[in-house]
């Protein structure tokens, strides 16, 4: 299983980022907060598998 994903990490990378970039696009040209929830959700599922927490997290705007 680690050998696939060391094979295939760039194309996960990706493919989670244009997941995120879709979501994002999604939520900026709808007027509603719930899809920004949806967003926010996505993108906390992607920090935890980048294991982006504690001082590697974003600052909030």
């Amino acid at each position: 299983m680690f050998d696939w994903l060391f094979a295939h990490g760039t194309d996960i990378i990706q493919i989670a980022a244009y997941i995120v970039a879709g979501a994002a696009g999604i939520a900026a040209l709808t007027p509603t907060p719930k899809d920004d929830g949806i967003v926010a959700g996505i993108r906390k599922i992607i920090d935890l598998l980048g294991m982006n927490w504690g001082n590697a997290k974003n600052e909030k705007p």
